[in-house]
């Protein structure tokens, strides 16, 4: 299902997706018309590490960059589902003040580990219990679970069937696959659209 909504065979974004689809699909099983996520949130406030462990001047960089390459899966999987997902993050309010915030608004210290989303912590200090405000980004495949996707789909495809299909998929459809979990999702993909363009 999520292939065929998000048109993709990318491991890392349907690992993610796999979990907001859940979610969704839990939504609409309790009636519920719409739900509010916090996409947008790492990339547009330095909640990646790879972000908040770059140097200073290179910070807001990544925040435009991100800013102009960041799309979500929870917006066409929840019209797909019938529940609209808000996404608050994405409003050109918000993002526009995001654009203008500095590595010292952005990025923090605590007990001698660096965090992100310094700026939205602060915010909400008054408001939510400090176990939540100082917590630590977990990635949503570690926290989900769904890093566990990996192994069961890399332990289902043998090392000699993976080779053969690396090399047939490569001449008949021109796709470079990276390892048998993507192969997997291929597998699945193909049975949907045509060979991709990119």
């Amino acid at each position: 299902e999520v292939i065929r909504l998000l048109r993709t065979f990318d491991p890392m974004e349907l690992r993610n997706s796999v979990v907001t689809f859940l979610a969704l699909k839990a939504a609409r099983a309790a009636s519920l018309a719409a739900v509010l996520t916090g996409d947008a949130a790492d990339e547009l406030f330095a909640g990646y590490s790879f972000m908040f462990n770059a140097p200073e001047q290179d910070i807001p960089h990544h925040v435009r960059r991100m800013n102009d390459v960041m799309r979500f899966s929870s917006i066409p999987m929840g019209a797909a589902l019938s529940v609209k997902a808000e996404l608050p993050f994405l409003d050109k309010t918000v993002r526009a003040f995001a654009l203008t915030l500095t590595a010292a608004d952005l990025v923090g210290e605590r007990d001698g580990c660096r965090f992100g989303k310094k700026i939205l912590r602060q915010a909400f200090a008054p408001l939510l219990p400090e176990e939540i405000t100082v917590r630590v980004k977990t990635p949503i495949e570690y926290g989900s679970g769904s890093t566990k996707l990996a192994r069961v789909m890399t332990e289902s495809v043998s090392d000699q069937e993976f080779e053969s299909a690396r090399q047939d998929v490569a001449q008949s459809d021109g796709v470079r696959l990276r390892d048998k979990e993507q192969y997997f999702y291929y597998r699945f993909y193909r049975q949907i659209f045509p060979p991709p363009h990119e």
